[in-house]
């Protein structure tokens, strides 16, 4: 499952120097995670629809990108997938779920993910 994927990329702003570490696989798979459990999708569902979306796109990253992709939570980003922009303008929530971070803490334990999307 999202093989092209792999955590410890590292970023470097070519007008700062500052770098920044995206561990992409990590986000994919948490993406994945909030498909499953929240959504209730099947494993192959929810694989079919991260592979196909812009989240799995061949464009290439680099610092500012990487950047913006860290600075919403997960949930967001599974919610934009699957509803679209603006989804909680449509009677989607905008809150997380109230377990979420206790199940975001359990699901990185268990499959032995890196506790932060970015470094």
């Amino acid at each position: 499952m999202f093989e092209d994927a792999h955590d410890n990329m590292v970023f470097t702003d070519p007008e700062t120097g500052d770098q920044l570490i995206f561990h992409r696989k990590t986000w994919l798979y948490i993406i994945f995670g909030i498909l499953t459990h929240y959504l209730r999708y099947t494993d192959d569902y929810a694989e079919k629809i991260i592979n196909e979306s812009f989240l799995c796109s061949k464009e290439e990253l680099n610092f500012h990108s990487v950047g913006m992709l860290c600075h919403d939570e997960e949930y967001h980003w599974a919610m934009l997938l699957v509803h679209g922009d603006n989804y909680w303008n449509h009677g989607f929530n905008i809150e997380l779920p109230d377990d979420y971070y206790d199940w975001m803490d359990s699901y990185i334990k268990n499959n032995n993910l890196k506790l932060n999307i970015c470094d």
